[in-house]
């Protein structure tokens, strides 16, 4: 029987050549299906409680999160790096290799000193919202307490180190503000790393122009002070292209999390009322599903028998936990079979071979689907007779057609779902069942479009002529 299914998907592979070859003994759920037409209490409430969570995870309490996050990462190396720093400088000046850098050694050590309480903060995750920005500020007065320092305890006061190395921290200063996605916070920034260095710039003059060298250019560079204002202007602008950028990342990154929380709720919710292949082919087409298409499939329909008698009778709590019962049996058949299923009317179950997801062949899978069905309910007659409770009894029709494929209904609510003839011939088919005293009743057309191996153990049984159509139709039945 292998060469018959060996172009098959994998999964339904498998599940035809169980049903063609002898079904198992027992097949055990995996999940309990609670059922298409009612929440539980409790569902209800886990549900509401997750989008609860959803909506508060918004991009905020994201940033603040990932904020904290390298802040602590990053001012704990910062704070090593400053008091390592200043160790290995004060350790070069009792050796004796270098004089007059008492200045460089406090300012790392007050750089080291700021970076560890940030590095405390952040670890206690106290770093939000307005706290950035003290933060972040701080981290932009640490180039300039160099300058600060200078200016009290040096002869040249700023000018000495006006050239070098803190007057370029001010820009890794200011990307890092980036980080914190706000635009106002790196334009302040900017403009603020700006006035601190054109003032220290400012206060340097006097003592610029008391350098001498032959270079007239490299002179010009190094005492002309609007230089140093272009180098401020620079830091501003800085500021401003770090903010639009991180804008820009931060509108983006909104927009990923709205449509991943759209998609997260639409899922919970769409996914209890369809199955999961309409579901995903909704999700991953944004929700712009095709007006219509023709496909030609195989149509399953199946319903109680007696059911109508069975719920005047009965209880409605009884009668939702019958119905979950039957389903979930039922519908693991169909899935396992690589069936979709379309619709529940009432006790009745609509399904679709080679629609949504497609099959190698319709036809026998949806005969895999049915013998399915049929051993799934023995095994729950079986147990519900151990329990002294009445048998259920079904009857399936199938119909192999075309049938118009699309999302089907009016502005505010539509079905995705498939009509055509060949979906009220199914529905009739089955409703032959009771008439020709079996459960199992397939038209020519499944017949005929089934393969060979499973056409040998059909069974013709009659014709019948069926509400709209001009000919009788052929039907078949596969014994139990």
């Amino acid at each position: 029987m292998s060469e018959v299914f060996a172009a098959h998907d994998v999964r339904l592979s498998e599940n035809l050549k169980t049903v063609f070859t002898g079904l198992p003994d027992s097949r055990k759920p995996r999940q309990k299906w609670r059922g298409f037409f009612v929440f539980a209490a409790r569902d209800k409430s886990n549900y509401l409680q997750r989008v609860r969570h959803t909506e508060q995870e918004n991009i905020d309490s994201l940033v603040n999160r990932q904020m904290n996050d390298t802040l602590k990462k990053g001012s704990l190396a910062s704070c090593l790096m400053g008091f390592v720093c200043g160790g290995v400088l004060y350790a070069m000046t009792l050796a004796g290799l270098v004089k007059g850098i008492d200045v460089p050694i406090l300012w790392t050590i007050i750089g080291g000193a700021y970076s560890g309480a940030v590095w405390l903060l952040a670890r206690a995750r106290r770093i939000q919202s307005r706290s950035t920005w003290f933060v972040m500020l701080g981290f932009c007065t640490l180039p300039t307490s160099i300058y600060v320092i200078a200016w009290f305890m040096l002869p040249s006061g700023t000018a000495t180190y006006i050239t070098g190395p803190p007057g370029y921290l001010y820009f890794f200063l200011i990307v890092l503000t980036g980080f914190a996605f706000d635009f106002r916070l790196s334009l302040v920034a900017g403009i603020f790393s700006a006035i601190q260095y054109s003032v220290a710039a400012h206060l340097a003059v006097e003592s610029l122009a008391l350098v001498k060298h032959p270079d007239a250019l490299l002179l010009q560079d190094l005492t002309q002070e609007s230089f140093y204002h272009f180098k401020s202007l620079m830091m501003a602008m800085t500021g401003m292209t770090i903010g639009i950028v991180s804008r820009h990342v931060r509108n983006l990154i909104e927009d990923s999390l709205e449509k991943q929380r759209e998609t997260l709720m639409v899922s919970r919710l769409f996914g209890q009322f369809v199955s999961n292949e309409v579901k995903d082919k909704i999700l991953l087409s944004a929700g712009h599903v095709s007006a219509g298409e023709k496909k030609t499939v195989a149509i399953l329909f199946c319903d109680i028998r007696g059911f109508t008698s069975f719920s005047e009778k009965v209880a409605p709590e009884h009668v939702v936990e019958y119905l979950n019962e039957y389903l979930d049996a039922m519908v693991r058949a169909i899935n396992a079979a690589g069936g979709t299923i379309d619709k529940f009317i009432g006790d009745a179950i609509m399904a679709v071979f080679g629609g949504v997801m497609p099959v190698e062949n319709a036809c026998d899978a949806a005969l895999a689907a049915a013998l399915l069905m049929r051993a799934a309910l023995n095994e729950l007659n079986a147990r519900r007779s151990a329990a002294g409770l009445s048998e259920i009894r079904n009857g399936i029709g199938l119909h192999y057609g075309e049938v118009v494929q699309g999302a089907i209904g009016s502005a505010e609510r539509k079905d995705f779902t498939v009509i055509g003839d060949a979906v009220n011939s199914a529905s009739r088919i089955e409703g032959l069942c009771k008439e020709l005293k079996t459960d199992l009743v397939f038209s020519d057309s499944i017949y005929r479009a089934a393969s060979s191996a499973v056409q040998a153990r059909c069974r013709r049984i009659g014709e019948a002529q069926v509400k709209g159509r001009e000919q009788p139709l052929a039907l078949w039945t596969i014994d139990a």
